[in-house]
């Protein structure tokens, strides 16, 4: 297996969200006890005004990344260098810090096995260094005019945060907005319809541009902010939308915090369609995925809740039915045999074409695949539906020392593919610190990720990361800069960046979207365009292969993307973030580029 290989690897997908503790839990893992019950370096909670607060800089040896801090209705996102604008979750909870560093010589792995599937295997510990980033500083060119503002609140908070190309050629971008900027605000999830050729809404769709759905209306002084949209997708010319919401629309805090996974359908003029979904909830349906569970901090006794289900990915199949990913509390205890596990598994869920749970997917006739990766919280991110049905998931975990990206594949019957990767996963080490949100294929069949980390215990803030796998699940060394073979490493500007969103153009260049800094104290959204063989393009997207789209705050940030459908198109939206405790409320932002 080329390049470094994972300490003490574990993987094992649970019979279900029923199963019992013996079927759930690894005995064979003996990796850190604390495990998904601390984030590595824990920040605090997101301010509603900003991209989300920055985590300090997690310890050497790297707790587990996803464990819930206070008031977090999900697992942190890994974030380095403070400030309340470095591309965190808007106001969903206090960021983790980065995991900490890999060991150098990494421990013998211990027996590794696949229940149920008979087999079993050891995989030896590797060295968690990944040779210097690349590294030129700055590294990016700020555009101060092409970025456009879609504001769908003129006083309360919006962003955007996933994009698609419909069939009638429009850009449609889903988000959230609220009625005003404080944390208890309720909010709703919105569907906007964008001109492409102009970058404005669309004023004959919907309400002008903006079709609105409130999944769970909040009552006055419950926990509020826990409708989070991701997942946007078009079936048959209707639009599917998915993503977070509160488990309970009157619970106050800590069970308060606890979050459901939600889809639903609008009609191509932007209705809530009846069709779809829940009886209960004509148009919506809620996964039946598992609860948060209540922690009691032994030191301070404070109470928070850990384990909320977390969504990221949504897809539509070419039989119509759909792929959602999400995070889930792993079912079982801990080793007493009686406390519940807060820890976090990867969950695959498929739905029919209208809505309900698809039995024929999975190992336990519920629609639901879960992976377990070494008793560690999973931060679950996008899947890729390959040309032969198989699915490619991506997110990422810490443990045995060192954060890593996770991505496996899955057969179109929701069952571990084992002929990729180490028993169905590539979990790697890869540098000091890495995630990966996205893998997509390349015309070759490698799939290349976008996401974020550091390269070595020096390097002092995150930089932009993308590996490349070759079809088999190995790292493909020939990707990348020759002191970095595999890994495609890129710094904007000498502080903190994050990649969120991939897209690969027809000539298999990958274009990295998310957030970058050429000063300390402004956050600009980043996109990134590499060769196909991983190198800053610099010939056909300005000097340096990236460019920073300043909209005029200190915390701009490009969350979701996407590409159309002749490939001379890519968007990119996110949204604005402002210092903790400013009065000025986000908006939406949005970057159109013709194919460079």
């Amino acid at each position: 297996m080329s390049g470094v290989r994972t300490a003490r690897f574990y993987v094992a997908h649970t019979l279900g969200l029923a199963c019992v503790a013996a079927t759930c839990l690894l005995a064979a893992c003996s990796d850190d006890a604390t495990n998904g019950d601390t984030p590595a370096g824990g920040g605090k909670a997101g301010n509603p005004s900003a991209a989300g607060a920055a985590g300090k800089a997690g310890a050497t040896g790297g707790l587990s990344a996803g464990g819930a801090s206070a008031g977090a209705p999900q697992g942190g996102e890994e974030n380095v260098a403070g400030g309340d604008t470095d591309g965190g979750e808007p106001s969903v909870g206090g960021d983790a810090g980065m995991g900490g560093d890999a060991g150098s010589g990494g421990d013998a792995g211990m027996a590794g096995s696949v229940p149920n599937a008979g087999s079993a295997g050891s995989v030896a510990g590797g060295a968690g260094a990944g040779g210097a980033p690349v590294v030129a500083v700055p590294n990016c060119t700020r555009d101060t005019t092409s970025g456009k503002m879609i504001a769908v609140s003129a006083t309360g908070n919006d962003g955007l945060f996933g994009a698609a190309f419909g069939p009638d050629g429009a850009l449609y971008a889903t988000g959230y907005v609220q009625d005003g900027i404080a944390t208890t605000e309720d909010r709703s999830t919105v569907v906007v319809k964008i001109d492409p050729a102009t970058g404005a809404l669309d004023s004959t769709w919907a309400n002008n541009g903006v079709a609105k759905v409130n999944v769970v209306a909040t009552a006055a002084g419950t926990p509020g902010q826990g409708e989070m949209p991701r997942g946007i997708a078009f079936q048959d010319g209707k639009i599917i939308v998915a993503g977070t919401v509160e488990a309970s629309a009157s619970a106050a805090a800590p069970a308060g915090n606890d979050r459901n996974v939600y889809v639903f359908r609008l009609t191509a003029a932007g209705a809530l369609d009846a069709t779809f979904g829940d009886a209960a909830t004509p148009g919506i349906h809620t996964l039946p995925l598992n609860s948060g569970t209540l922690v009691t901090n032994a030191t301070t006794g404070a109470i928070t809740l850990s384990g909320a289900d977390a969504q990221w990915g949504l897809n539509v199949l070419p039989d119509k039915k759909l792929i959602v990913t999400a995070a889930t509390r792993a079912s079982g205890f801990q080793a007493d045999g009686t406390t519940p596990r807060t820890d976090t598994d990867f969950a695959v869920a498929k739905l029919t074409a209208d809505g309900l749970q698809d039995t024929t997917f999975g190992p336990n006739g519920n629609g639901v695949f879960t992976l377990d990766v070494a008793q560690a919280s999973a931060s679950v991110r996008t899947a890729s539906v390959l040309p032969d049905g198989k699915l490619i998931v991506t997110g990422y975990s810490t443990y045995g020392g060192s954060q890593r990206p996770v991505i496996f594949k899955l057969t179109s019957a929701g069952a571990l593919d084992t002929s990729f990767g180490v028993l169905g996963a590539f979990t790697e080490p890869v540098g000091s610190a890495a995630e990966a949100y996205g893998a997509v294929l390349q015309t070759t069949g490698k799939l290349v990720t976008v996401g974020y980390g550091r390269a070595t215990a020096a390097t002092a803030a995150t930089d932009l990361l993308s590996i490349r796998l070759t079809a088999a699940g190995l790292l493909d060394t020939t990707y990348g800069a020759t002191a970095t073979p595999g890994r495609a490493w890129f710094d904007v500007g000498g502080y903190a960046d994050n990649g969120r969103s991939l897209q690969v153009l027809g000539d298999d260049r990958p274009v990295l979207i998310g957030g970058g800094r050429l000063s300390a104290d402004d956050q600009d959204g980043v996109i990134t365009i590499l060769t196909a063989s991983g190198l800053p393009d610099t010939t056909s997207f300005g000097p340096f292969g990236c460019k920073a789209y300043d909209f005029g705050t200190i915390g701009d940030f490009l969350w979701g993307s996407a590409l159309s459908a002749n490939g001379k198109v890519i968007a990119a939206v996110g949204i604005t973030g402002n210092a903790a405790g400013s009065t000025v409320d986000t908006d939406g932002t949005l970057v159109l580029l013709d194919k460079p």
